[in-house]
């Protein structure tokens, strides 16, 4: 994390789960979709908490037409 004007900004990191890097590198548009929501929400306050994280991912996702989906399914 890094300390900003009055806010802290979280930082992430890539990291290749069970091959995703190269799966999304066979569909790089998707990849960069995502890229581009990551790094407009990363300016989320930690304030916030895992849920005001979580809704402006949702939020970021479903503004590109992603569709939300439920557990379990």
């Amino acid at each position: 994390m890094i300390r900003g004007r009055s806010n802290l900004v979280v930082l992430y990191e890539t990291y290749s789960y069970r091959h995703a890097e190269e799966i999304l590198n066979a569909h790089l548009s998707i990849k960069r979709e995502i890229t581009a929501v990551l790094d407009e929400v990363q300016e989320a306050p930690v304030s916030l908490g895992t849920e005001g994280l979580t809704n402006r991912l949702v939020s970021a996702f479903t503004a590109r037409g992603w569709q939300k989906r439920s557990h379990g399914h």
